[in-house]
């Protein structure tokens, strides 16, 4: 669990701008049945530019565009033909809608308090200017924890407690060390602490979002100085960084807060029966590249899932205040949270997934729904994707070959345009791509 410390650079919390416009949009596209506004365009088109070697020009937007049109024709049709009725593709469409709402929640709860000042940026700048070597005791038990500190107090070597504690052997040998790790790659509240401690003292316990620790700093050693140029991309970095980790901190304040209101109910019978297939399906180890990627558990990994458990999906197998969580909402759920809390217990991914119930809950107290115009698009995009997937599943079952599948899907495409009435001034578009982009 430990090596969970230390962050990726991507955090799993983000700030997202959820519809922000309020001008009068302009239509891309336009035909029978068929529209894309351009914050439609704007939205699917900077999520392709964050992928690695996507950089813009005219050719990709029209590229892009093209397959946009393809899509929503694609996805118009299967909804004529009831693929929108299916229970995957409902669940799979909540399971995305609700991620964004628990996003609206936290720029519109937690985002306004977080706040930075000039002092404050430049001391975590001096403080990410530097590396420190670190060991560590933790416990999930704040009783334990104070336990272990009172035996540091009256002599008990920190590495002999180490070895007591740790089952992981790298741990247990090394004096629960953390090796050399930068400030923004530990909790906030452990990064404050760590960076404000004197070398070869230990602390006193501290409470992180994982659970109390000692810890104790080996030592320390500073980066190269750096440029004026580098000093001004590096304090802008560490303004995003900091109110990353400010912001992680108050929800979790307040999501704790939150659950200290719930009365959760669990049904040991159906959990037991979710739990024991989650140990058997997701064998996959965690890797510090899973919180960059758009949903947690694989394609594969959720198909096996589901339809293992499909029999069951209907079962309750907890409640909050206001909510039963089927079987199904869990698993479809267990797309949008930390893999690393799926594979390590099952009750660590259910906690998850308690407590986004319980942020879903106070949204809606809070009026923060699925109807915000930013929400609604994401979803129909999403919608629009999931549906000419299946679509083109369909169709590729019918022709029993990837060649002719090929051919007929590109004949489909040509007839769907001919009968929507495209008519696409492509020139004209660049010149709104270019102002869009411009803003961003």
């Amino acid at each position: 669990m430990m090596t969970r410390l230390l962050r990726t650079s991507a955090p799993f919390l983000i700030l997202l701008c959820l519809g922000c416009s309020t001008e009068t949009e302009q239509i891309l596209v336009h035909g029978k049945d068929i529209e894309i506004s351009e914050e439609e365009f704007k939205i699917a088109y900077l999520e392709v530019l964050k992928q690695p070697n996507a950089f813009d020009s005219p050719a990709l937007r029209r590229q892009f565009l093209d397959e946009m049109i393809q899509r929503r024709l694609l996805a118009n049709e299967a909804r004529t033909l009831g693929f929108a009725e299916g229970e995957d593709y409902k669940y799979r469409q909540q399971a995305f809608t609700n991620k964004y709402v628990r996003l609206a929640h936290y720029n519109q709860v937690i985002a306004p308090g977080i706040s930075i000042n000039d002092a404050e940026l430049r001391e975590t700048f001096a403080f990410m200017q530097e590396s420190r070597s670190i060991k560590h005791l933790f416990s999930k038990d704040s009783v334990y924890i104070y336990e272990l500190y009172d035996a540091l107090e009256i002599g008990t070597d920190f590495d002999v407690l180490a070895r007591l504690i740790y089952d992981d052997p790298s741990l247990a040998e090394s004096g629960g060390s953390l090796g050399w790790v930068n400030w923004d790659q530990l909790d906030y509240t452990l990064a404050e602490a760590a960076w404000r401690q004197d070398v070869q003292i230990y602390s006193k316990p501290i409470q992180s979002s994982y659970g109390w620790h000692i810890l104790h700093v080996q030592d320390y050693r500073k980066n190269p100085l750096l440029s004026e140029e580098e000093f001004e991309k590096k304090l802008s970095h560490t303004k995003t960084i900091l109110k990353t980790r400010k912001g992680e901190t108050l929800a979790l304040a307040y999501i704790q807060d939150l659950m200290g209101q719930q009365k959760i109910i669990t049904y040991p019978e159906v959990a037991q029966q979710v739990a024991t297939h989650l140990s058997k399906s997701l064998v996959r180890t965690p890797t510090a590249m899973d919180a960059s990627l758009p949903t947690q558990i694989s394609e594969k990994e959720l198909n096996q899932l589901s339809e293992t458990l499909w029999d069951i999906r209907n079962e309750t197998m907890a409640e909050t205040n206001q909510t039963q969580i089927s079987v199904a909402d869990f698993l479809y759920h267990l797309q949008y949270i930390p893999y690393y809390a799926t594979y390590r217990s099952f009750k660590e991914s259910l906690d998850f997934v308690l407590r986004d119930v319980a942020i879903m809950e106070d949204a809606t107290s809070k009026g923060i729904s699925a109807q915000q115009d930013g929400i609604a698009l994401r979803s129909s995009l999403f919608s629009d994707y999931q549906l000419q997937l299946s679509y083109r599943h369909t169709l590729r079952q019918d022709a029993g070959t990837d060649s002719v599948a090929r051919s007929n899907m590109n004949v489909k495409v040509e007839s769907l345009k001919m009968q929507a009435g495209l008519n696409i001034d492509y020139e004209a578009i660049d010149k709104i791509i270019e102002n869009i982009l411009a803003k961003v």
